[in-house]
Formats: structure tokens, C-alpha cells, sequence
């Protein structure tokens, strides 16, 4: 049969057969006259064909095969561009949008039978229609039975018509596996010079003492003829000095007499007391002073001088107590005090890296400098990771379809459809989108940014690294705990770390690592892919952008560039594929209950 297809009359008989097919289709029921004519055309198309077209040459097997497999790999590309292209009005042939010619005959169905017989008769495939019907064989009754007869045998047992066909199809399965996929990771640590922390102590004493004046006598002498007094030659530099207090020990008096200047003045005597002795001079004896107190910290002055040293606290050692100082009693509340210093030095490099394997150094970052040299004190190293999934068994494959043909096997292999992932990924995406808008400012898909502490080189650590999560103790905060869920639920993007305790000589002493947390692992996602279409950067460690997309960002991003795969594997890891024999089962129990089995079927 297909070879007679293949030659001109069996094309025209096939044309004739689709022209008439599409007739019968739009008159009936409406014009059952013209569906009885279009009927017989397809009767007359399908006879001609079977007894009035020549065979053909036959094509081999191996011919035909390469030939169908051409013919199918050339519609594939037309098939799957015209499923997705743009249908509109001038894209189908014939096709009138306003007042079709088939308009005038509303409400005049009377005019079509005139104007089918004229149509008819300038109308090739109307022409041979007629022709044909003029000149078809004739075929008996008994020929009738017997294809009657056939038919029905065929019906009774439809296999009985393909019994040298034989094959067998093939299942697809959308999940088969329990193994898992590669786990992707990042691992940090710290490399730097330590921080060495002592205590120092010292002791700092009250010294009281006496003081001792010193005593000095002079006389300023009277002249007669100078009619004054003559200084004497230690009152100058006695009075030159701050520390010597002078004061006069008498009141000379003064005589009348004839002489010149009218009289005569005994001596002025003087006593000064200096604090010290005066060079030159002789003093004339001593006396005590006022008690000096001076607190001696000459055991501490190494220390305090140190700038990486700061005092803790000071503790009396010796007091309240009584001394006898010069003969004069001396009490205090305290006499001794011991002064404690926390002090630090720069100790030993050290690092805490100790990365896991199948892990590669990704990047390493200066957390903290040192204020004089600027040389970098405390380092981060980044590593990426892979933790190899397990094996299991194929994930979203389809069985081989095997067509036997007279003992002659074909194994078909159906691709399975690789667009499928994206389809699921981009409903749930509209699935999230009614829920993650913030009503406040509009955006979608917006972010809290979380942080989390961790002592460099320390014990303490309330961040995870992705991947190896901690158990985090009762010393990490509530928010360094919800991070932590939040990762293992793939829902935050790192965005960095910096110091946030540096101390002497630049040494970090406690880092910080800043997250962008979304609600979802899909939104995370989007974020991650996202972003750099439009240039949307995350910000820095310290303060990071978590802001969700504006309306009008998210009209732009092209999402058929974002990979979903991480989305979709965890989707595809807890789906359960269809139990195909149930559902052949209940597709045939619905048939039978549809038709009223048995009798009916």
C-alpha cells in the first residue's frame, strides 16, 4: 500500500481522500447532503486505490527504514518550531477573520446545493471525485460478504491481523534511584600570628619623711654717713632664693644727735630658713619641717611604660598602721599597694586549617592589618569541597521500545524530555511568588541578613561551615542557631567575613561571616543566577545587601538562564514515580464502566 502511495495516481487518490475528509467534516452535520457527497468520494478514493493503482516498484526494507528515520529527523525541528511559534490569523491559509464568503449563505441554506454543483464543476478533486464514481469497479456481493465477514473476524480478534508483528515498549520512569548526587561545599579556616596573653604585678610604697630648714643669721649694718643701713654680704643671696623665708628680728631704733644726716639707727638683724643649704654660706643650725609624702613605684615604671599592658586593679598590701617618723607619729590607711597588669605579646603562628578531602583552595582574604606596618596579622582561607554522592540507579531514563517485524527487530530508544526540570522549577517559582512579596516596599524574594562569630584560632564557634554543620552549644545566640537550620536547608548565600574584634598588633581575635537568608532554597537561587544579569551586587561583609527584587528588576532577568538543577534534584529525590500497571488497571476498569461491560465490549 505504501509504495502505491508513492507513485501519482495513488497521490491523487489521496488527495481526493483529505479534500473530502475536510468537506465531510465541515458539512456534517449541518449540510447532510453535501457529508453523503464527500462521504462517497472517500469510499470511491479509498477503492481506486486498492484495485485501480499500479504497485510500485518496492522499496527494501533497510530503504524504507532510512528513509522514514530521514523524513522523521527533518519534521522534528519544523514540528517542535511551529509547537512554540505564534499563531495568529494570517499564519493559517485562507483564514478571514471578518465577513468570510461563507456569510452569504446565512439563512439561505437553499443556495448551497447550486453552488456546490458549480463548484464542483471547475473543482479538480470534484472532477476526479465524479469521474471516479462513473468509473469505479464494480464489485460484487460476494466480495462484500467475504470483506464483511474479514472485518468482523477482525474485530473479534484484533491481533490476529499482526500476528507476525510482534514488540515490545518501553517504560519511562521519572525516579528509580535512591542514590544521591554530588554535595558541593565551602570550608574555612584561619592561618596567623597568636595573641600571648600574662599577667604582671608590682609594687608601688608610700615614703614619708621629715624635712630639715636650714638657719641663716645676718645683720644689715647703719652708716653714719650714708645715713642708712649697709646690706650685709649673705642678705643677697639669701633673698635671692624662693625656698629661704626672711624675716627681721628687731626693731632698730634710731638716736637724735648732731650729726649730718641727723641721727643715729642701731643694726637690723635677719633670720632666714631655707628648705636647703645655701651654697657660700654657713648656716647657724637646723630645724624641722613639714612631713613629705612620694609614692615610689620605681618597680612598676618597666610595666606601665609597656603599651600592650593595661592595669587590672590595685590591692593594699600593708595599712591602715602608725610609724614614727622624725619623732612625730605617722598613720596611714595604707602604706604598700600591689598593682596587677593584663598584659599581651605577640606569640606563635598557628593555623586551624585542617580541610576536608576533595577540597581545592578557592581564595584567601586579609581579616585584620597591623597598625604600624601594615603587614596582615590574621588570614581566611576558602576552600571548595565535593562530598561524592552514592551511587544508585538511573534517575529519569526510558526503556528501550523493540518493534519485530517477520523475525526482523528494531530496538527504538525514546530520548526523555530534558525540559521537564525547568517546566517544574518555573511553576514552583510562580508558586512561591504569591507568597514571597514583601507588601511594604514590593520587593520579591527579599532577605534578612544573618551573621555568625567565630574565635579565631579558638574554641568557640557558632558558624557552620557549608556542609560540616556544628552542633552549636547554648553560648551561640538564637539568631547564630537559626542561621545554622537555615543552611542545612540550602536557603543562604554566603556574602564574607570580616573582623570584628581586632586587638594589639593588629591580631584578629573573633571573625564574622555575613549571610543573605532567603525563605526558600528556590529563592536563594534566583538570587545567586540572577543578580549579576541586572548587576546587583551583595554588598559588603560588614554590611550586605539582602534586598528582595524590585518590580521592575524582576521584569528583566531572563530566567530561562538561571540553572534550577539544585532545585530540581531535590525535587526529583523525594518524587515517587507512577505505578503504571495500577493505572492501566483503573484506565480499564473506567472503560468497562463506560461502555457497561459486558455485554457491550
Amino acid at each position: 500500500m505504501i509504495e502505491k502511495l508513492t507513485c501519482p495516481e495513488g497521490i491523487n487518490c489521496a488527495v481526493a481522500f483529505v479534500l473530502a475528509l475536510s468537506v465531510w467534516f465541515k458539512t456534517c452535520p449541518k449540510w447532510p447532503y453535501v457529508a453523503t457527497l464527500a462521504k462517497a468520494v472517500m469510499g470511491i478514493a479509498i477503492i481506486a486505490l486498492a484495485f485501480v493503482v499500479p504497485a510500485q516498484a518496492q522499496m527494501t526494507r533497510a530503504e524504507a527504514e532510512a528513509e522514514a528515520k530521514s523524513l522523521a529527523s527533518g519534521l522534528e525541528t519544523t514540528l517542535q518550531s511551529g509547537a512554540t511559534q505564534t499563531v495568529d490569523g494570517n499564519s493559517v491559509p485562507g483564514f478571514v477573520t471578518a465577513n468570510p464568503n461563507e456569510t452569504s449563505y446565512y439563512g439561505q441554506a437553499h443556495m448551497l446545493d447550486g453552488a456546490g454543483r458549480t463548484e464542483s464543476g471547475s473543482n479538480e478533486a470534484a472532477t476526479f471525485v465524479a469521474n471516479s464514481a462513473v468509473s469505479r469497479p464494480i464489485v460484487s456481493q460476494s466480495e462484500l460478504d467475504t470483506w464483511t465477514s474479514n472485518g468482523l473476524a477482525i474485530e473479534a480478534n484484533a491481533q490476529a491481523i499482526v500476528t507476525e508483528y510482534t514488540g515490545a515498549y518501553g517504560d519511562c520512569a521519572a525516579a528509580t534511584s535512591a542514590g544521591t548526587s554530588d554535595t558541593q561545599f565551602t570550608y574555612s579556616c584561619d592561618e596567623g600570628e597568636t595573641l600571648h596573653e600574662y599577667q604582671a604585678s608590682c609594687h608601688v610604697s608610700l615614703n614619708v619623711t621629715a624635712s630639715t630648714h636650714y638657719l641663716y643669721e645676718y645683720s644689715d649694718d647703719w652708716s653714719d654717713d650714708a645715713c642708712a643701713w649697709i646690706p650685709s654680704e649673705a642678705a643677697d643671696p639669701l633673698r635671692r632664693r624662693s625656698d629661704c623665708s626672711i624675716t627681721q628680728q628687731n626693731d632698730p631704733s634710731c638716736e637724735q644727735a648732731g650729726t649730718i644726716c641727723g641721727g643715729t639707727c642701731d643694726d637690723q638683724h635677719f633670720e632666714a630658713v631655707c628648705e636647703a643649704p645655701v651654697p657660700g654660706l654657713t648656716h647657724s643650725g637646723t630645724r624641722a619641717g613639714p612631713l613629705i609624702e612620694a609614692l615610689d613605684t620605681s618597680s612598676c615604671s618597666i610595666t606601665e611604660a609597656d603599651p600592650n599592658c593595661s592595669l587590672v586593679s590595685e590591692t593594699c598590701v600593708e595599712g591602715p598602721e602608725t610609724r614614727l617618723i622624725s619623732g612625730t607619729a605617722v598613720t596611714r590607711a595604707c602604706w604598700r599597694w600591689q598593682r596587677d597588669f593584663q598584659c599581651a605579646a605577640l606569640g606563635d603562628r598557628i593555623s586551624d586549617c585542617d580541610p576536608p578531602d576533595g577540597c581545592t583552595l578557592a581564595g584567601s582574604e586579609c581579616l585584620s592589618y597591623d597598625d604600624q606596618t601594615g603587614a596582615c596579622r590574621t588570614t581566611e582561607h576558602s576552600y571548595n569541597c565535593t562530598v561524592p554522592g552514592s551511587p544508585g540507579g538511573a534517575v529519569g531514563y526510558c526503556q528501550e521500545d523493540v518493534y519485530c517485524i517477520a523475525g526482523d527487530c528494531n530496538t527504538i530508544v525514546r530520548e526523555q524530555n530534558d525540559e521537564f526540570h525547568q517546566a517544574v522549577s518555573a511553576l514552583s517559582m510562580l508558586g512561591e511568588l504569591q507568597n514571597d512579596v514583601d507588601q511594604s516596599s514590593l520587593e520579591i524574594f527579599p532577605g534578612e541578613h544573618l551573621q555568625c562569630s567565630k574565635a579565631v584560632a579558638g574554641l568557640k564557634n557558632c558558624c557552620s561551615n557549608d556542609g560540616f554543620l556544628l552542633s552549636l552549644g547554648f553560648s551561640c545566640s538564637p539568631q547564630e542557631q537559626s542561621l545554622a537550620a537555615r543552611q542545612r536547608e540550602g536557603q543562604c548565600h554566603y556574602v564574607g567575613t570580616y573582623c570584628s574584634n581586632k586587638t594589639l598588633f593588629g591580631i584578629c581575635l573573633t571573625k564574622r561571616r555575613s549571610f543573605c537568608c532567603f525563605n526558600n532554597k528556590l529563592a536563594r537561587i534566583i538570587h545567586e543566577e540572577a543578580r549579576p544579569q541586572i548587576s546587583f551586587d551583595w554588598g559588603s561583609a560588614k554590611s550586605p545587601d539582602c534586598a528582595g527584587f524590585t518590580v521592575a528588576q524582576f521584569q528583566t532577568l531572563d530566567l530561562s538562564n538561571v540553572d534550577f538543577s539544585e532545585f530540581y534534584d531535590d525535587v526529583l529525590s523525594s518524587f515517587t514515580g507512577p505505578d503504571t500497571d495500577a493505572a492501566t488497571a483503573a484506565i480499564t476498569s473506567r472503560i468497562i464502566n463506560a461502555y457497561q461491560c459486558p455485554p457491550n465490549c
